[in-house]
């Protein structure tokens, strides 16, 4: 399964139609096209932990990105915060093989029946925390938020222990590319252009190590978290749509730029592709693919915000694209909600449902899986105990003002 933070069939379906995205081509061929329509609130910290654990915020625990704390201050959500299991406890406990990596909130990571690598893997993901668990509390609680803190931030991002220096011997490496696709942005000083670079090759990173995982352990169930083109798109989304009658205050760039925003979002959408493809090489008709998101885009019309948003239902549906055994091919399939999707995936595994789990199994896949259990809630869940440490200062600087949202 593999996580495409923000994408949107608003540009997936024209870049198929021109033939430029042949890994989600190929899945939507031999498999089914569909949508994923989130409940609540449009936040990524709390739909992603729906997908995981079929369970909505108020069950497993994380609304946001942030909550309030004592003095006017913000924590950050975390895995800690996780009230219930999530599928790959659940696969573990019935012994099959997971590799999980960059899985939002997934940090400290689960000691699972193979590989997590958490999403504190790679530096450049976590930069964006703070700023966005900000505006967060401040929009939700309606304060003036002093500060944001992070939860007990530790060392260890892998379990195994020994594949936290596998993962930094990865990013330390002279990586090759995995897709023909050029990194669209300029690494500069400036604060937006760096952080469009660094999500380029955090996306690859993020890849190569999913790779190496894949190929060490050979898991059941791969699950991978690519956050790029939600980054990308809250940047350059007007090079899709703009506000059609902008309020004062509202900021449209001149055509010229809008067009390079378009053609550089458009590459990113085949950069993702591409990583796709490397995902999926070597597997065959008897494996199960799913590819999903968690919202989709809007223009902003929020005075000095970003220019891509998701806020409404206009922006609600993510998309979701998926082949395997029993899977009807070449079908456009209704739309799935969020809390449909773990049920789909435990019969996609060939394991038990569960009577308490809300959601159903999505339309297109028979469920002929064992006779249901009554829960899954007392599968166990044992994090890693790390030793605590305190958040570099230079990275606190960075989280401080680089503003991934204003």
């Amino acid at each position: 399964m593999v996580g495409l933070d923000g994408a949107t069939n608003r540009v997936i379906d024209e870049l198929v139609r021109a033939g430029a995205l042949p890994s989600l081509a190929s899945i939507a061929r031999d498999g089914v096209r569909s949508a994923v329509r989130p409940a609540g609130p449009i936040l990524s910290p709390r739909i992603w932990t729906t997908f995981a654990t079929g369970l909505p915020a108020d069950r497993h625990g994380i609304h946001g990105w942030s909550k309030l704390g004592p003095r006017n201050s913000a924590r950050l959500y975390s895995n800690l915060d996780r009230r219930v299991p999530a599928l790959w406890n659940v696969a573990s406990a019935a012994g099959r093989r997971v590799g999980v990596v960059n899985w939002l909130m997934t940090q400290p990571p689960d000691r699972v029946n193979g590989v997590m690598i958490s999403e504190h893997a790679v530096p450049g993901l976590t930069e964006s925390r703070l700023p966005m668990a900000k505006d967060f509390a401040e929009q939700v609680f309606g304060a003036t938020v002093e500060e944001v803190v992070a939860p007990e931030v530790t060392i260890a991002y892998a379990w195994p222990p020994d594949w936290v220096r596998r993962s930094e011997t990865i990013r330390a490496g002279a990586l090759p590319s995995l897709t023909d696709v050029p990194n669209p942005f300029v690494a500069s000083g400036e604060p937006t252009q760096r952080l469009l670079y660094d999500t380029y090759r955090d996306d690859e990173l993020t890849v190569h190590t999913a790779l190496e995982v894949q190929a060490g352990i050979r898991p059941d169930l791969l699950m991978v978290y690519l956050p790029g083109i939600d980054r990308v798109s809250h940047m350059l989304w007007q090079g899709i749509e703009v506000p059609r009658d902008p309020p004062p205050g509202v900021f449209v760039h001149p055509p010229a730029v809008r067009a390079e925003q378009r053609e550089a979002l458009i590459a990113y959408y085949r950069f993702s592709d591409g990583l796709l493809g490397r995902l999926t090489e070597g597997l065959g008709p008897e494996d199960f693919v799913f590819v999903i998101s968690d919202h989709g885009f809007e223009a902003s019309e929020a005075p000095n915000g970003l220019p891509g948003t998701h806020d409404s239902d206009a922006a609600r549906d993510g998309i979701l694209y998926a082949r395997g055994p029993g899977i009807a091919k070449g079908v456009t399939a209704p739309s799935v909600a969020d809390l449909d999707l773990l049920p789909t995936l435990l019969a996609a595994l060939g394991l038990p449902q569960a009577r308490d789990l809300p959601g159903q199994v999505a339309s297109f896949l028979p469920d002929e899986g064992p006779e249901p259990v009554a829960s899954y809630a007392d599968v166990p869940v044992e994090r890693v105990e790390t030793p605590a440490s305190e958040v570099d200062d230079e990275i606190l600087e960075k989280l401080r003002t680089l503003g991934y949202v204003e």
